[in-house]
């Protein structure tokens, strides 16, 4: 396995397999946070993993976004210039999405996709966080910016962000391996400190309009024919954004699966346990 650039994130050059995989990340977890997991696809074809922005140069201000076309614009880009049409699509929470979102818009743009706990409200929480934008008032009510606001970003050092992050309950299922990978992929040094380097201008602009396309997901999901499977975890631990197991329900031929003893970041806790869910689908073992 050689490990490129950002711009191919792990090439397999030893396989046999003609498999292609396209992997887009969650927001605020940078393609190197998910190391373990990425290496295990990666043992079964070429994997290509784009960084979406803010973690890609960009002179972009984020509060100027609306809906999350610049996202989808950038992994329509990222699949025409490595020619990933056809390839195996996998995605997680906001990446989950956005793999949907290019299959609907985009029919037959993948052989298969792969949904990993996609954050997704139901069709009146999407209209609500509308009209709560447009009233500029979505900042004030939206869970997830309010938490994302009040983030700590600097540290003493490596030691220090550890030693926080691994008695935070949401890290609690993460191995240490797994837990400094993550780290390590959002920090930057500066002289005697340690700084988080993830914007919380870009990360609350992804919350912020990030359920303004769902009314559009559940009003086509059922022209959706693509091979799809949908993975979540075993707790629901996402709040009433956890409605991904809910798209079954709009369409029969999507397939379920439930990733056990884990948590919305089972791609981090449980790697190799959902490399074996998404290789046993892509070889119709399930």
């Amino acid at each position: 396995m050689q490990v490129n650039s950002s711009e191919n994130y792990f090439l397999n050059k030893t396989t046999n397999s003609d498999n292609k995989f396209f992997f887009i990340h969650g927001n605020g977890f940078p393609p190197d946070a998910y190391a373990n997991f990425l290496n295990n696809i990666s043992q079964y074809g070429n994997l290509y993993a784009m960084y979406q922005k803010p973690f890609s140069r960009t002179n972009i201000n984020p509060d100027n976004l609306y809906g999350w076309d610049i996202f989808l614009n950038d992994a329509k880009s990222y699949v025409k210039k490595h020619n990933l049409y056809g390839s195996i699509a996998i995605g997680h929470s906001m990446g989950a999405i956005l793999i949907l979102l290019l299959e609907l818009q985009n029919p037959k743009m993948f052989k298969k996709i792969f949904l990993l706990d996609p954050v997704i409200t139901s069709w009146f929480k999407s209209y609500l966080y509308k009209i709560l934008y447009h009233l500029n008032l979505i900042d004030f009510f939206h869970p997830m910016i309010k938490k994302t606001k009040t983030r700590r970003t600097k540290f003493k050092n490596f030691e220090h962000i550890f030693d926080i992050y691994r008695k935070k309950n949401i890290f609690s299922r993460i191995r240490d391996e797994d837990l400094k990978n993550y780290i390590f992929s959002i920090v930057e040094n500066h002289g005697d400190n340690i700084k988080i380097n993830i914007s919380k201008e870009w990360e609350s602009a992804i919350y912020r309009n990030g359920s303004l396309k769902d009314n559009y997901i559940w009003n086509n999901l059922q022209d959706l024919k693509t091979s799809t499977a949908i993975l979540t975890p075993q707790s629901d631990d996402f709040g009433h954004f956890n409605y991904g197991t809910q798209l079954i329900k709009k369409n029969s031929s999507i397939k379920h699966f439930t990733v056990k003893n884990s948590t919305h970041l089972f791609p981090m806790e449980r790697p190799k346990k959902t490399t074996e869910i998404i290789m046993r689908i892509v070889n119709k073992k399930f």
